[in-house]
């Protein structure tokens, strides 16, 4: 249990035992009938009784809103056993954030990014792994596309942590998760940032450009989100948020299949048979692939198909239902990954 959840019951407690006297029932003895067994009778007082009721009723008010507020009992982070500044190689933790997505990007010298946030109630772990990794503040916070599997938590990386980008859709849609992050975004310093295909950002030294969406046109949100290629040194990793084929393929038209060769891919749509065509993973052509999404998930992903294409290209698949979050490390040569489960 929390340590703030055990003070909280503490001090009910301590409420309770004021009101009915130290917690004992109040106890009257009657006058002697001259008859045994009937010296004294026990009452109960009103006082007890609202006692007992009002002490039943913080205790299911205390566990309802700690547990329907997974984020109650998170300081913002501003500590870690280490900082982000100690880093003089590249960082990428895809956070294990369920049926989501959310990845970590920290580049040398401690510059800072974060790519979706996973829905609200998993973002404790995102909390967990910026705090982990020493990360106080956030240059950059990417949305890929405005689905709560992506955006979920972002109105609370607002509150919680300086962030001087926001990179997202001019794209609006009614859900919570969206309120909550424009009006979060209202009440931070953040500027919002509309990225057009061609745009470069700098993260220390590192460099991510933005690919796609190539149109605002799409019938499936999905296909509209961001896909970026960010470069270090001599290594490089794409990420394609939920983007499907028809997107991967205007990225190539546009850009060329030579320009797209990386080590790493953040496989589309949590390993969708939708996304991650022959043709872009040709072009691709990554060592490691990672998926994020949740065992035993609803949708069956990732596919059979997908997983079948990733070994094809010759690609080390790398699943967070599996492994957890999974993080690879670039010293501007490649990428390596020590298969510790995060």
């Amino acid at each position: 249990m929390h340590p703030l959840l055990e003070i909280y019951f503490f001090i009910c407690y301590y409420i309770y035992t004021e009101i009915t006297d130290n917690g004992t029932m109040s106890k009257k003895s009657s006058k002697n009938t001259g008859k045994a067994g009937k010296s004294r009778k026990l009452f109960i007082k009103p006082a007890d009784i609202f006692g007992a009721v009002l002490f039943a009723a913080l205790i299911i008010f205390g566990a309802v809103y700690y547990y329907t507020h997974p984020n109650a009992a998170l300081p913002k982070s501003n500590i870690g056993a280490k900082t982000s500044a100690d880093f003089d190689s590249l960082l990428i933790s895809f956070i294990d954030v369920g049926q989501g997505d959310s990845t970590l990007i920290i580049a040398p010298g401690g510059e800072a990014m974060l790519i979706d946030t996973g829905m609200r109630d998993k973002f404790s772990r995102v909390v967990k792994e910026l705090r982990d990794n020493g990360v106080s503040e956030l240059k950059y916070l990417v949305l890929t596309h405005p689905h709560d599997d992506h955006i979920g938590g972002a109105s609370e990386i607002l509150e919680r942590f300086e962030v001087s980008e926001v990179i997202m859709l001019k794209t609006a849609v009614d859900s919570p998760a969206y309120s909550n992050l424009i009006r979060a975004m209202s009440e931070s310093d953040a500027a919002a940032v509309y990225p057009l295909p061609g745009d470069k950002f700098a993260l220390g030294e590192a460099e991510f450009t933005v690919l796609a969406p190539q149109s605002a046109n799409y019938e499936d949100m999905n296909d509209s989100s961001m896909i970026l290629r960010l470069v270090y040194k001599d290594t490089s990793a794409v990420f394609t948020g939920d983007a499907g084929e028809i997107p991967e393929g205007e990225v190539i038209d546009a850009f060329g299949a030579s320009s797209l060769k990386s080590d790493v891919l953040k496989v589309g749509h949590h390993g969708s048979s939708s996304s991650t065509s022959v043709r872009f993973l040709q072009a691709v052509q990554p060592d490691f692939a990672v998926i994020s999404c949740e065992k035993n998930n609803d949708y069956g992903h990732p596919h059979g198909i997908t997983l079948r294409k990733l070994t094809d290209i010759g690609a080390e698949t790398l699943r967070t239902d599996i492994s957890g979050t999974v993080t690879l490390i670039s010293d501007g040569k490649e990428f390596s990954y020590d298969g510790a489960i995060g």
